[in-house]
């Protein structure tokens, strides 16, 4: 699902065609879908630029999609929340929250804090987002669960992996291995938690295996494949406990 538009639409939709078990949904725009840019050297530079205006008639029909969404599933949010579309997003996912379907915000800080009474089921966020000089990282994260987040995976800028729940709060080292292309890398994490939980995994069992589908990407040239996966799940050290 999403919003696609612009010159790169169809270039987009031959990419995803290409896995057989995805089926692309997209609401088509009149703007271009936003182009961003990433380096990578000797030091990373990210510029994501601001997402196209999404009318309202567009976002009517995306909402009407969300129709084939059903209780159990996931949904996740993942990219930039225009500032004119926060309300009526924000309204969305709540709606499927009551509906019985878990949420997963992979979004802005500015956009996660207005729907905490969704209870997320997840949220990915990286430590820049949430700096705060008044609290520590552990405070932070102790009072987005107790605001309703059920589970938090907080990517630091070295790379470790910490996961917050109601349980206690956990983190995995990044093992020495060198990062190749980190874009994607949250996108691994989100998808790896997912897929082991999916399969019945805990919620610790889940940590590992989306620490490893991170660290397998930021180490690859693309996405990584499952052997690549696998054999960095192996690598990984214990869990710590978080203080």
């Amino acid at each position: 699902f999403g919003f696609l538009g612009g010159f790169v639409k169809d270039y987009y939709l031959y990419f995803i065609k290409k896995y057989s078990y995805v089926e692309p949904l997209f609401t088509t725009i009149e703007e271009n879908t936003r182009i961003n840019l990433k380096i990578f050297s000797d030091e990373s530079l990210d510029i994501n630029v601001k997402g196209p205006h999404i009318s309202e008639t567009e976002f009517m029909r995306f909402r009407k999609r969300l129709n084939r969404i059903y209780a159990g599933d996931f949904f996740v949010l993942s990219g930039n929340v225009q500032e004119e579309l926060m309300p009526s997003m924000s309204q969305v996912i709540k709606e499927l929250s009551d509906n019985g379907i878990a949420i997963i915000l992979d979004t802005s800080i500015d956009f996660v804090n207005t729907v905490f009474e969704a209870k997320p089921f997840l949220i990915r966020l990286s430590e820049d987002e949430i700096i705060n000089n008044d609290k520590s990282i552990k405070d932070t994260l102790l009072d987005m669960l107790s605001k309703g987040a059920k589970r938090i995976l907080l990517r630091m800028n070295n790379h470790d992996l910490i996961l917050a729940t109601a349980e206690g709060i956990y983190i995995y080292r990044h093992f020495e291995k060198e990062n190749i292309n980190t874009t994607g890398m949250d996108d691994s994490i989100i998808a790896g938690y997912l897929y082991a939980v999916s399969k019945g995994g805990d919620t610790l069992e889940a940590f590992k295996y989306a620490n490893a589908c991170g660290i397998a990407t930021a180490t690859s040239n693309g996405l990584a494949n499952r052997q690549t996966t696998e054999e960095c799940f192996e690598k990984l050290g214990n869990i710590e406990r978080y203080e």
